[in-house]
């Protein structure tokens, strides 16, 4: 065996090593292999190694990661990621809390779950730090005068010492013993279409310290693990937008989650809504993927079905922020999907990026933030209640136009037993005016005909009047909803975002409208 090849086996035998960590996380395929080339791997290995990284913060290897992605994907994928400024921007404003579940359904590299992760473990250790004065106030005094008592010393060390682990994130994957571990393990999840983002994103995180086991490769449309409808606090994500889901697009055999073990795991840990979860999957086989979705039969582009599947992931009254292009908010043809997200949720703001936001990832649309909050079952059943009453009131009113038509067959069926009275009784005998019978006879006659025109004419007038009832129902409804729902929304147009064209640092607007909307928010009461 030649030195390259014993270089080539030491390589091949590292990474079957890291395989191996992490294969409960599914990173690498068990068939996969490294490329990279010995000599690459030496230089990279010389160039590595002055740095401890196992002392390296995560903050550094997160940034030095993030700087290696930005040009392998941006030059060799053709991805584009969202601007650090407008991810910061995005979560910070969405301001999740320690316990709620975010998810990411286009994570892509993982950026907004890796600024979730990280604002949400800012708030921990921010807490932890607050007891941890507290403690050094209540045994050693609020100006430490008591710092020389050895007994008071020993159990501040002793309590700090236990608000410490909370910071730690134990290797168990399954256990979740501090507060840390409770994030990691249980409160970031994502999902991406494309096997090797989904990849990154999970290294990304590690990198950034960890938060990776609940992201998976899988179609965002689609329901996997522990990512299925009203069972996230937070969304936030920039889903792929300008292509169409193809009505002929089908769900396949394929796309249906087999791993008996798996289930059974997700199953234990998730209960009755895991398993009703896979239904829109197991259930739907061969079905086009947008019947999955109200909004399918309105518009298949991808940005308008991945509205839906946040509002659809979101608990009631959760609250998204999504990425969109500007077409959604201004095109005559999204007007019923735009009508329809409406009823789901409230927009809490809308933030218009400028053009060049996206211009260092080659990427010319422009784009807004759309932020929005569900309806609880209350709002939905307060707009179902409206609907239905205005649907009511135009049964009614059919119905009254109806009662016209029948109020002429009233009058003829009374004229027709005239008639056939009068007939009678120009057949008896007994008569002697017959000629004032027959007279009556024929204005009766001449009577009915009339009733039968008019009922004609009603008939067709009554047509015509449901005709337009029928027209201006849909419009009845939005009017009533919107009477209902009528609020103010916020609208901001922002000139700089912090990077330009190039990806240069600039002006960035963002963190003022970000305090100014936060006060806002807390004064309001918008959650």
């Amino acid at each position: 065996m030649t030195g390259e090849d014993k270089k080539a086996s030491y390589i091949d035998f590292l990474f079957r090593q890291v395989k191996e960590q992490f294969q409960a996380d599914e990173l690498f395929e068990e068939t996969e292999q490294i490329k990279i080339k010995a000599g690459s791997f030496k230089q990279i290995v010389k160039m590595l190694e002055i740095y401890n990284l196992s002392e390296t913060s995560e903050d550094i290897k997160g940034i030095a990661f993030e700087g290696f992605l930005g040009r392998t994907f941006r030059g060799e994928l053709g991805q584009f990621f969202t601007p650090r400024t407008v991810v910061d921007f995005i979560v910070e404003l969405l301001d999740p809390k320690e316990g709620e579940l975010v998810c990411d359904p286009c994570c892509g590299s993982g950026g907004f779950l890796i600024k979730a992760f990280e604002y949400i473990r800012e708030q921990i250790e921010k807490d932890i730090d607050g007891q941890k004065d507290s403690i050094k106030a209540e045994y050693l005094g609020e100006n430490l005068e008591n710092i020389e008592d050895e007994e008071a010393n020993r159990i501040v060390e002793e309590k700090l010492l236990e608000l410490n682990k909370e910071l730690v994130i134990s290797k168990d994957r399954e256990e979740c013993e501090t507060r840390l571990d409770t994030l990691s393990k249980k409160c970031i999840y994502g999902t991406d279409a494309n096997s090797r983002m989904a990849r990154v994103s999970k290294m990304n995180m590690i990198m950034h310290g960890d938060g990776h086991g609940g992201v998976h490769h899988n179609d965002g449309l689609l329901n996997v693990n522990g990512i299925f409808e009203n069972r996230f606090d937070v969304i936030v994500t920039n889903p792929p937008f300008g292509s169409r889901v193809d009505s002929e697009l089908k769900i396949q055999e394929s796309d249906k989650y087999t791993d008996k073990k798996k289930i059974k795991y997700y199953t234990d840990k998730y209960g009755e809504d895991y398993k009703k979860a896979l239904k829109q999957v197991s259930d739907n086989i061969g079905k086009p993927i947008l019947d999955l979705y109200e909004v399918g039969s309105m518009s298949g582009l991808t940005e308008i079905l991945f509205i839906e599947r946040c509002l659809n992931l979101l608990k009631p009254n959760g609250r998204t922020g999504i990425v969109l292009p500007e077409g959604v908010f201004n095109s005559s043809n999204l007007e019923k999907s735009r009508k329809f997200f409406e009823r789901k949720g409230k927009i809490i703001l809308l933030v218009s990026l400028p053009q060049e936001v996206f211009g260092s990832s080659k990427a010319t649309v422009k784009t807004s933030v759309l932020f929005m909050q569900k309806y609880d079952e209350v709002k939905l059943q307060e707009i179902a209640d409206i609907e239905k009453k205005v649907k009511d009131d135009f049964e009614q009113q059919k119905k009254d136009i109806l009662a016209e038509v029948e109020s002429i067959d009233t009058q003829i069926a009374a004229v027709k037993e005239e008639i056939k009275d009068l007939k009678k009784r120009l057949k008896d005998k007994k008569e002697t005016n017959k000629d004032a019978i027959q007279r009556e006879l024929e204005s009766k006659v001449e009577h009915e005909n009339n009733l039968k025109e008019e009922k004609k004419e009603a008939k067709k007038d009554a047509a015509d009047r449901i005709k337009a009832l029928d027209k201006q129902l849909d419009s009845a409804i939005e009017d009533a909803i919107k009477e209902e729902l009528d609020y103010e929304i916020p609208v901001a147009e922002i000139d700089f975002a912090g990077i330009d064209s190039t990806g240069k640092k600039i002006e960035n607007q963002l963190p003022a409208l970000l305090e100014e909307y936060t006060t806002y928010r807390k004064e309001n009461g918008v959650w």
